[in-house]
């Protein structure tokens, strides 16, 4: 028979667990508020985004109602997912259709060109980009031609959503269990994905945002073979070579986090050794990269002796290099403007990102305090943690290997990233484990897991508040992504268009009916007309017995001219324009006859020879003397 004292201990938490929920309708009510003033906020609506305090409140108030729902992990798990892949949606919904600079210039393109077989028909539309594997975005292209540029959007952010749930389990895995642990776990998924190019990417054509989510579930795995027995871990570890090995397939750029968890595994101990975890992700990683972009290296070896062209061409020497740039014929086609002189303007990066200075390592200028928050907390956070040192690591060594293990990715990443590229958009897989790491920071400088909570909470919600994202170019939503230029004054039965620039005009190739060629002689892919790809380019302009023409938007550059000049082109006769994603797009007559040795401009003496002397082969194809 119970005691009078447990009849009233069960009714006292009866009244307490009722008076919680009580107390979490209103938050609930508040945080959902907040959720829309937040998303609306960030698109400008209402003149929020200058008003740092209102979007405080509403971060603050959602934080607050989430942990008052939070009782377990499972529901914590439930309540990530359904935030951000509502909060998402909706905020790409506001912003209209993308109209990036890279879905211009190859996003579409190079699917269009992937699905009619016409890789050999146009000749580098999309200047470098033209060669970059079109498998990701091939999906986007045929959902949005299919259902429309909203549909896209929509399925675009709900992608990128995905790595919402995986953040949290990350921070789950790294915390000690605790009742506390999926409220620190909800605000670190937070900050990561509020984070301003995560943002600026949900719900348009770039990959970077979504891609993160097999990076993330990369780094779960590996964390979860770390505490696994030897079998499983062996296979785990696969598992994130196979999802890093996949990305980087698909992307080159995502390297970067193969090679950092090739790094983060040597620097731990393992279930089954270093060498046979090591064994295991080499082995996974390479069955990745043949499925994500095997096939496509395959394609480049076929046509162009080279797997990767143009890039690693100092390795393969394809002959469709000739005629273009030293840097580009020697391998160095990849895009360093943002990589820093020295370590010591690596370390200053993240404090310019934090005041929001310009053209640092974006196209765009944002404003982010994460990684800077992040270098000003480590050396206190380290410097506490030394002290603690003997009683962490007998309460659980496991714990702190597995901390490492994501130290070190994270780190090694970051590293790598800004000593290859130092392009933004690229470090969006770590940009979203900034909330953890952060976290992680919190408990090693404050004790008390309710203290660490509050603390954070506050931090975070002033992260997310002071980020400013880029946006990358919006139009209002069309019925299709891409435009149809076949009832357009532009469009001519049999056309050759010339692109001479470095506009983004591999979309003309979708927009344009099949019988329309396009030939790209300039822009970020420089060609001389006497060897190689130029050499192609050059005898099908001058064997084309159709319209020729120019296309580029306004305003034209001076580029351009000498660009035409080289392959003996001129502008004549009548031109037309159109307004395409909200700019004007001009095409004009062009007149050929072959250029003498006076009209080429470009490249320099120096560069007309590589290896055999092939401006002296092709001089009597130039008319010269």
């Amino acid at each position: 028979m119970k005691s009078r004292g447990g009849a009233r201990e069960m009714v006292a938490a009866r009244r307490s667990r009722s008076g919680a929920r009580g107390f979490a309708r209103p938050l609930v009510v508040a945080g959902l508020a907040g959720a829309a003033l937040y998303s609306y906020g960030l698109q400008g609506g209402w003149g929020l985004v200058p008003q740092p305090p209102v979007l405080a409140l509403a971060a603050l108030s959602l934080a607050l109602a989430s942990c008052a729902l939070l009782r377990d992990e499972r529901q914590g798990l439930i309540a990530v997912t359904l935030l951000f892949g509502l909060l998402l949606p909706v905020f790409a919904s506001g912003r209209g259709q993308d109209a990036n600079w890279d879905q211009l210039n190859y996003h579409v393109g190079n699917a269009h060109l992937f699905l009619t077989d016409t890789y050999r028909w146009h000749i580098a539309p999309s200047q470098l980009q033209t060669w970059l594997n079109p498998l990701p975005y091939v999906f986007q292209y045929l959902v949005a031609e299919s259902f429309g540029s909203v549909a896209y959007a929509l399925l675009s952010a709900a992608l990128a959503a995905v790595s919402a749930p995986l953040v949290y389990l990350i921070a789950i895995e790294l915390q000690e269990p605790h009742r506390l642990r999926p409220h620190l776990a909800f605000v670190a998924a937070s900050v990561g994905l509020t984070g301003p190019m995560f943002l600026s990417e949900a719900g348009t054509t770039m990959v970077d945002a979504w891609a993160a989510a097999p990076v993330s579930l990369a780094l779960l795995c590996a964390l979860l073979g770390q505490r696994s027995e030897r079998r499983r871990s062996l296979w785990l570890l696969a598992a994130s070579g196979l999802l890093l090995g996949l990305v980087t397939g698909l992307k080159l750029t995502n390297g970067v986090y193969a090679a950092a968890m090739l790094a983060a595994v040597l620097a731990i101990g393992w279930p089954a050794g270093r060498l046979a975890s090591v064994a295991a992700l080499a082995a996974g990683g390479a069955a990745g990269f043949l499925a994500g972009g095997g096939w496509w290296a395959w394609f480049l070896w076929s046509e162009y002796g080279n797997p990767f062209f143009p890039y690693f061409n100092g390795l393969f020497r394809s002959p469709v290099a000739e005629g273009m740039p030293e840097a580009i014929r020697q391998g160095h086609a990849a895009d360093i403007r943002y990589i820093p002189s020295g370590p010591l303007w690596a370390l200053a990066y993240p404090f310019a990102w934090a005041k929001g200075a310009a053209l640092v390592s974006s196209e765009l200028p944002f404003r982010d305090a994460r990684f800077a928050l992040l270098l000003l907390l480590a050396p206190v956070a380290a410097a506490l943690s030394v002290r603690r040192r003997g009683q962490a690591d007998a309460a659980d060594k496991g714990l702190s290997r597995r901390r490492m293990l994501a130290w070190t990715f994270f780190g090694s990443a970051f590293a790598i990233w800004i000593g290859t590229f130092a392009i933004h958009r690229y470090l969006i897989p770590v940009e979203i484990l900034t909330g953890v790491m952060l976290m992680l920071l919190f408990l090693a400088m404050i004790r008390s897991r309710s203290a660490a909570l509050v603390a954070f909470t506050l931090v975070s919600a002033w992260l997310i508040t002071w980020g400013r994202h880029p946006d990358w170019g919006h139009v209002p939503f069309q019925s299709r992504m891409v435009p149809s230029l076949a009832s357009s004054e532009l469009y001519a039965p049999g056309a050759m268009f010339v692109l001479a620039g470095d506009q983004p005009l591999g979309f003309a190739a979708a927009a344009m009916p099949r019988d329309v060629r396009l030939v790209r002689v300039g822009g970020n892919l420089p060609m001389w007309p006497v060897a190689g790809l130029g050499h192609q380019a050059h005898r099908a302009i001058a064997n084309h017995r159709g319209p020729l023409r120019s296309l580029g938007f306004e305003p034209s550059t001076p580029d351009e001219a000498q660009a035409y000049r080289n392959f003996g082109l001129s502008r004549t006769g009548r031109c037309r324009s159109e307004i395409v994603y909200g700019k004007t797009l001009v095409s004009c007559d062009l007149h050929y006859s072959p250029p003498s040795r006076a009209d080429l401009g470009w490249p320099p003496k120096r560069e007309l020879c590589s290896g055999s002397c092939a401006v002296a082969r092709a001089l009597p194809l130039l008319g010269g003397d």
